[in-house]
């Protein structure tokens, strides 16, 4: 079952999955060394619904 709160979500992270991987891009082309520094890169781009700060900082604050 998707949640329509989700939607928004999704939407964003794809559009910033299609600056690395145009639509129809095949991910078995990519190694996995290639995919986790996507990962990093998406991981450590500033968001603004977190006051700017990264996904990586955000989840450093809330193991504290």
């Amino acid at each position: 079952m998707q949640l329509a709160w989700t939607f928004p979500v999704r939407r964003v992270m794809r559009r910033l999955l299609r600056q690395y991987f145009p639509k129809k891009t095949l991910l078995a082309h990519f190694s996995q060394d290639d995919l986790d520094i996507v990962a990093l890169e998406l991981n450590e781009r500033p968001r603004k619904t977190v006051e700017y700060r990264t996904p990586t900082e955000e989840m450093q604050e809330e193991d504290r």
